[in-house]
């Protein structure tokens, strides 16, 4: 995992499972070209203050770099997938946990009780 722009470093366990948490507003999951020999492709993850971020220019306000991810597990949040792009946007958090072990990434997160219907 790479950290473009630290709010907080991440702290590994013992173990090789890596478990992060974030207080967030809202998350942009997106897909990333393949790095170097990676079996996988690498996923990108936006935490941003605002819900919505993609209707605002907003900037995020920290971006996470993921390599050679074979699969992204979303638990328990409502999640939208908008079309006209490759991305996944999870809106109304209050903060986002993110567990790291080998080529699987596991996204849990706490939701506000103000969904949209």
């Amino acid at each position: 995992m790479i950290s473009r722009k630290t709010a907080g470093e991440p702290q590994p366990t013992t173990d090789s499972v890596k478990r992060l948490k974030f207080p967030t507003k809202s998350i942009l999951i997106s897909r990333l070209p393949r790095q170097g020999n990676n079996e996988y492709k690498s996923v990108s993850i936006k935490l941003f203050n605002v819900n919505d971020p993609h209707k605002t220019l907003e900037e995020p306000a920290q971006t996470l770099e993921f390599h050679n991810i074979e699969k992204v597990r979303i638990r328990r949040m409502n999640v939208s997938y908008f079309t006209e792009g490759n991305d996944l946007i999870v809106n109304h958090l209050e903060e986002v946990y993110l567990v790291y072990n080998g080529t699987t990434l596991i996204v849990r997160g706490y939701q506000g009780l103000n969904l949209p219907q």
